[in-house]
């Protein structure tokens, strides 16, 4: 039977997010959406992105299940999607991590040929947590604020907070209500002024034996409690001893760029994200088994 492709209902969305952690996260934010592959009366691909109305498609995430790889199916959801933007002259962007330009997500879309794939200076990092009582961090946390532990803190004042971050970045504070099971709670802290208002956060979640800073984010003018709160971490870090492997760390705006820079020079980057820009004048391309 021929591969069938089509717009996925929100019961078949909510179902594969219910059963893939990567499909609940990509689904958190707004306008969601997502096309299924159909092959043997099930879905063995999909393709999620998120709309902003008619000048962007941002693709979310790509799967194929194993048994139909290498089939042309993750090129047919894109063609499928690629087809519907042309129609409406829709921009398609795809921005992603990999460890370099031979990962299999790179080569897809280098060998579609109608991709433009370009490497962001956007990195993530690890950091050995055994080296870091080795690190001299000067940090103070500013005067009427003190630290305490996100999820202890009153519901209200939560709400307050991602609210607020909304207005800067509403991916990531979908993000924190998306994951807030699979938060590692202990370790995300925040720093909170007089008026228990938080003026800085970090949240972390626990990856294997390492443990990932997943958000880090403050508001204006209040970079040394953010600050403040990675020395915490590091303290909470080291007394995990060695429970904890590395800590990992997504760098992707120049200002946490330079903040990691500064804090760990001598971290290793792991990863690179790169953004593929579909090129609408052009179609095609040939599958290389991407998952």
């Amino acid at each position: 039977m021929p591969v069938q492709y089509g717009l996925l209902t929100k019961e078949h969305l909510d179902a594969l997010a219910r059963q893939l952690p990567e499909v609940e996260l990509a689904a958190a934010a707004d306008n969601i959406y997502a096309i299924g592959a159909m092959q043997d009366g099930c879905i063995c691909g999909v393709i999620v992105f998120r709309a902003d109305g008619e000048f962007l498609i941002d693709i979310r995430y790509i799967a194929v299940a194993e048994a139909y790889r290498r089939q042309g199916i993750a090129n047919g959801l894109i063609d499928f999607l690629c087809k519907s933007a042309w129609e409406s002259t829709t921009a398609v962007l795809c921005t992603f991590a990999a460890k370099d330009w031979d990962a299999p997500l790179c080569r897809l879309f280098i060998r579609r040929g109608d991709f433009t794939l370009t490497e962001a200076e956007s990195y993530i990092c690890r950091f050995p947590c055994r080296e870091l009582p080795q690190l001299k961090w000067n940090v103070t946390l500013p005067s009427g604020m003190s630290i305490a532990t996100f999820y202890d803190l009153p519901e209200l004042v939560q709400r307050r907070f991602i609210n607020e971050m909304k207005k800067d970045n509403q991916e990531f504070a979908a993000g924190i209500c998306a994951e807030r099971e699979q938060m590692l709670h202990p370790s995300c802290i925040c720093a909170v002024d007089s008026s228990a208002t938080v003026q800085a956060a970090i949240f972390c979640q626990r990856r294997g034996q390492d443990v990932e800073l997943s958000l880090a984010y403050c508001t204006n003018g209040h970079v040394d409690a953010l600050i403040a709160l990675l020395g915490r971490l590091r303290e909470l870090l080291v007394r995990a001893g060695d429970y904890v492997s590395d800590l990992r760390i997504a760098a992707v705006t120049p200002q946490s760029r330079k903040l990691i820079d500064n804090l760990l020079p001598e971290r290793e980057i792991i990863e690179k994200f790169y953004t593929a820009c579909w090129d609408m004048n052009t179609m095609g391309g040939g599958d290389d088994g991407y998952e």
